[in-house]
């Protein structure tokens, strides 16, 4: 994981110094300062563009870049397109601005689905979920677009659930308690999100939880913004196995987005 950050690290560092001397040249010889907007401030992307942004500071580049937290990604989103800041880290599943324009790929995010005990025989798939509780972990609104498109490809309504904003802490308690019949939640299968979800997962399971399948494959075909993939058997732990399968499900990216006005930068293959 740690190389994989500092790799993805190098590569903005790359991107942002271009855009920032464009910046510098056409503006004055001071340093130049990008206002990019990013959240909720514990996901990975944060703390990547954090560290960044301390590490252009100590090295006195010519380059600066200010950290806008938001609560998520569909505010990150409304920050570039009311011209609020010069970049974003933005969903590709999302409502993006007509006017934005990705630079790269920050990471890529899985979608994961759990039954609880009591439901894991009932759930085969998404659409089992009918006139039950979703419980949704992410910032608010941000997974509201995924729920709607694994609804309609299920043929039902997007009303046809009832979606419970859950945290990480409280979800133990709502699946203990029968609170929600299933859980969903988004992230990079080696970030901290999804790691810090699999370890409440197993307290309140006791165990390994009972993943929900998607029907990624068909999904992906009329969605472009999300591809099909498979979560490995043990991707999470090894022993026993989470998930004791190969796990079918949609991955979706993660962009460093900017305004028509902004230059365009190739990342270094």
């Amino acid at each position: 994981m740690r190389i994989w950050i500092e790799r993805a690290a190098f590569v903005l560092l790359l991107i942002i110094a271009g855009v920032g001397l464009w910046f510098g040249y056409h503006v004055s010889s001071r340093p130049a300062e990008l206002k990019v907007a990013v959240g909720p401030p514990e996901r990975e992307d944060h703390a990547l563009l954090t560290g960044l942004s301390r590490r252009l500071a100590d090295a006195k580049t010519p380059v600066r870049l200010q950290v806008v937290s938001k609560p998520g990604a569909v505010e990150s989103a409304q920050a570039l397109e009311r011209g609020e800041v010069d970049l974003a880290v933005i969903r590709a599943d999302i409502s993006i601005p007509s006017s934005a324009r990705a630079l790269a790929i920050m990471q890529k995010h899985a979608v994961i689905v759990v039954a609880t005990d009591r439901t894991k025989k009932a759930l085969e798939d998404f659409g089992d979920l009918k006139e039950r509780k979703l419980g949704v972990i992410g910032s608010p609104g941000a997974n509201d677009l995924l729920i709607d498109r694994l609804l309609i490809h299920s043929g039902l309504a997007p009303t046809s659930l009832t979606r419970v904003p859950l945290t990480r802490e409280a979800m133990v308690e709502a699946i203990r308690k029968g609170q929600v019949d299933a859980v969903l939640i988004t992230g990079p299968l080696n970030g901290a999100t999804v790691a810090s979800f699999n370890a409440a997962a197993s307290r309140a399971f006791r165990g390994a939880p009972p993943f929900i399948e998607l029907d990624a494959e068909a999904i992906a075909k009329t969605s472009p913004e999300y591809t099909a993939e498979e979560i490995p058997a043990g991707a999470f732990r090894a022993a026993p196995a989470v998930p004791p399968e190969a796990l079918p499900t949609l991955f979706f990216d993660q962009l460093l987005s900017r305004p028509p006005s902004c230059p365009m930068i190739t990342p270094p293959r």
